[in-house]
């Protein structure tokens, strides 16, 4: 006789708050949010911009325990996905992150 604790699910802009904040960590290489940041001041297509973001970030991501938060990102030629200690997770694709570091920095938050 167990009940299932009932949890809420994010919404989408819920979720849209922890990947603009890993966004804003940069790569989580050594002077990859600089790269990032300077490389949206050439003039480049939204492909090549693309394509530059996937080499800068490559494979890999973290995880925090659930006191830190309990969130888990990992990134490859697909994109990031955060998952939450709940199991919840989304998956963004390059051509979404593209729009979204662009918009951050052109509002003076990246």
């Amino acid at each position: 006789k167990y009940k299932l604790a009932m949890q809420r699910l994010l919404t989408e802009e819920e979720f849209k708050k922890f990947i603009v904040q890993d966004l804003k960590r940069g790569s989580s290489f050594v002077d990859g949010k600089k790269r990032i940041k300077e490389m949206y001041k050439k003039d480049i297509t939204k492909s090549e911009g693309i394509t530059l973001l996937k080499n800068e970030y490559g494979v890999g991501g973290y995880s925090l325990t659930k006191a830190s938060g309990g969130v888990s990102q990992t990134h490859d030629t697909t994109g990031i996905t955060i998952e939450l200690y709940t199991g919840e997770e989304k998956h963004y694709g390059w051509n979404e992150i593209h729009d979204l570091i662009l918009t951050l920095i052109r509002i003076g938050e990246y």
